[in-house]
Formats: structure tokens, sequence, C-alpha cells
């Protein structure tokens, strides 16, 4: 129960967030230039690019760590020996 409201607010605040990031640029078209418009585009194209990397560095550094019954294997192993 507890894993599915915390699964559900972050659906909720993830939402939120991209519609905010979607719908900024929008909301500036009339006040920005071009060139301030295209800064902002590149702004918005780097950050993206950067939270999918960090999100996908943090899984992959997690699937390769050792469970716990792993490392108490491991210790077990290097104790007998």
């Amino acid at each position: 129960m507890k894993k599915a409201v915390k699964r559900i607010l972050l659906s909720i605040i993830i939402l939120a967030a991209g519609y905010f990031a979607m719908s900024l640029p929008f909301h500036l078209f009339s006040e920005l230039t071009p060139g301030q418009m295209r800064a902002l585009w590149i702004f918005e194209f780097v950050a993206y690019f950067l939270i999918v990397g960090i999100c996908l560095s943090a899984a992959e550094s997690k699937s390769r760590a050792p469970t716990k019954t792993q490392h108490k294997k491991q210790r077990t192993r290097t104790s007998r020996a």
C-alpha cells in the first residue's frame, strides 16, 4: 500500500514537471526574441539529456550492485577459505 501511494505521488509530480517544462516555451513565445527562444530550446534539450543520463546511470549502478544475499554468500565463501 505504501509503495502504491509513493508511486502515485511520484507520477503526479513527474506529470506536473513535464507539463511545466513542455508548456514553458509556448507561454514565452510573445515575450522572447527568436535568439532567446533558440537558447531556451537548447537549454531544455541539454537538461533533458542530463536528467535521462543521470537516471540511466543510477539504474545501471543499482543493477550492478550486489544484493545483500549475494554479499553474504561472498563473505561466507571468503571466511571458509
